[in-house]
């Protein structure tokens, strides 16, 4: 009887399998929370607000974008197994894969774009948060913007020492428990006051279904985006191939904690509900006149505080990817090297958004929503539908195609401007600190006072703004005078701002929000 050999490099289905050696590295469940942490940032507090955009009907189009971004990445993973076995798992060596050496560079470019950009407003939000909880306050002889980046660089700059992904999970958990407090909240509001009798009466109304329906897909497609930190997360782990299962769990509980709280928020704020539920919590409700916006701000501070790190983390595998093959395996390369790397990378976003407080926001949140779309969905599109060899069945290429139509959509559709009511929103009084930073002064941080609303500055953010979802409060009679008297405010940032009678115009931080 002839015997048959079947080599060890061949699957069934005829390719290759993507055989890595069990290593060292982060567990499923660390993996898993590094995920969602990444993932699930300010973009969870504005889902209320896309279901304000949309009605209630956009809790299908959630369940709908979830599955698809869900597909995208399992795509991805999909892409790795015909990468040559000694060649790093990135995404600029994907590019390179199914486009060549010019799609490397391009899916380089586009990707680091995306998560620059989020470490540069994961750090902006955590000057936003910080000045609040300084109740707008220096320290010693530094001013309350210095005091703030001080603080922040003290906190930041040690977790930067972390060099692995397993020991960040750590930092993930926190990030999960503040988000799992804030969620909490908007929870309670359904325990606390069922009849809605802490809001002005009649209570504000609800909708099935809108034609604004396009700018709550925008919001929910952003705060779902960030696919270019997946092949870095997959090789940090010490078993790769459980990595599908995991995507697979992170995206279902994504698409729960978006739903419930969006819906949540909306069925109790209505058609006032703001673009952070947070501004609704602190100025309406059974937690109006009580500590909440301090505990908030703490929340959104360690939120995002324990998202830079793996940001970072990320750019750096993300450059290491970018040298041959041999070079880019990073047991080759001492930890100094890896350490200097990340630091010179907290100091260049450092450094960049402090220089540019007044116009960063809006240029990275527009750069930024256009790179999180394509890295999400165009690429893994491409990545699987491009390289030679790739055969993919029936259902695969559905997926792709409903992805690039989806995206280019996306990139096409610009709705129209939605005002809330009049009054829905108003600011601190402007104080010495908005010389220093008319950002942070618009954002309506500081004064002495209690602040009674927060400007929007969602991970979603980009989506609000690259999508046309704009909040703009009518604007009351002294609103001209009050922008020429605190200063000349970015062009990029003026179109359909939001201004209260008497108070400086919303800033980037209010009119373009970070991604995170």
């Amino acid at each position: 009887m002839d015997e048959v050999t079947i080599p060890l490099l061949t699957s069934v289905s005829g390719s290759i399998p993507d055989l890595e050696p069990v290593r060292e590295g982060a567990t499923f469940t660390q993996t898993l929370f590094n995920v969602i942490n990444i993932f699930v940032g300010l973009g969870l507090l504005s889902t209320p607000y896309a279901y304000r955009a949309g009605g209630y009907i956009a809790g299908v189009a959630l369940l709908l974008l979830s599955s698809l971004f869900c597909l995208s990445g399992h795509l991805i993973v999909a892409a790795f197994q015909y990468l040559p076995v000694d060649a790093p798992r990135s995404f600029p060596q994907l590019g390179k894969h199914a486009l060549g050496i010019h799609g490397r560079k391009v899916v380089a470019v586009v990707a680091f774009l995306e998560l620059f950009g989020g470490a540069c407003m994961a750090l902006l939000v955590t000057w936003q948060q910080l000045l609040i909880l300084l109740d707008n306050h220096g320290l010693l002889a530094l001013s309350p913007v210095h005091t703030a980046v001080a603080l922040s660089l003290l906190w930041l700059v040690p977790m930067l020492s972390v060099g692995g992904f397993s020991r960040l999970a750590i930092l993930s958990k926190l990030g999960m428990l503040s988000v799992c407090i804030v969620v909490t909240v908007v929870y309670s509001l359904l325990v606390l006051d069922p009849s809605r009798d802490d809001l002005p009466q009649p209570p504000p109304g609800h909708a099935l279904a809108r034609w604004t329906l396009p700018q709550a897909v925008g919001i929910f497609a952003v705060s779902l985006s960030g696919h270019s930190t997946l092949p870095a997360l997959r090789a940090g782990m010490a078993a790769p191939s459980r990595f599908p299962a995991l995507l697979t769990a992170a995206f279902c509980v994504m698409a729960l904690l978006y739903g419930t709280v969006g819906a949540m928020g909306y069925w109790y704020y209505g058609s006032t509900t703001s673009a952070l539920i947070t501004t609704d919590i602190s100025r309406a409700g059974p937690w109006t006149d009580t500590a909440m916006d301090k505990l908030l701000a703490c929340l959104l501070l360690v939120n995002c505080s324990t998202k830079y790190p793996a940001l970072v983390l990320v750019l750096q595998d993300l450059i290491i990817g970018m040298f041959p093959s041999k070079v880019a395996t990073q047991g080759q390369l001492r930890p100094a090297v890896l350490a200097t790397l990340r630091m010179l990378l907290c100091a260049a976003s450092v450094g960049l958004s402090y220089a540019a407080l007044d116009s960063i926001a809006c240029v990275m949140s527009l750069v930024g929503g256009v790179a999180s779309l394509s890295c999400s969905l165009l690429m893994p599109s491409g990545f699987f539908g491009g390289g030679p060899g790739l055969d993919s069945g029936g259902e695969s290429e559905a997926g792709v195609g409903h992805a690039m139509v989806f995206s280019c959509a996306q990139a096409a559709s610009r709705p129209s401007h939605t005002a809330p009511s009049a009054g829905q929103e108003t600011h601190a009084p402007p104080t010495a600190l908005n010389r220093h930073s008319p950002v942070l002064r618009e954002a309506g941080v500081g004064g002495a006072g209690r602040r009674t609303a927060r400007g929007p500055a969602g991970a979603a953010g980009s989506g609000l703004r690259a999508h046309g979802v704009h909040h703009q409060p009518e604007r009351g009679p002294a609103a001209g005078t009050a922008g020429q008297e605190h200063g000349r405010l970015n062009p990029a940032c003026l179109q359909g701002e939001g201004r209260g009678e008497g108070t400086p115009p919303s800033g980037p931080f209010s009119e373009c929000p970070p991604i995170v």
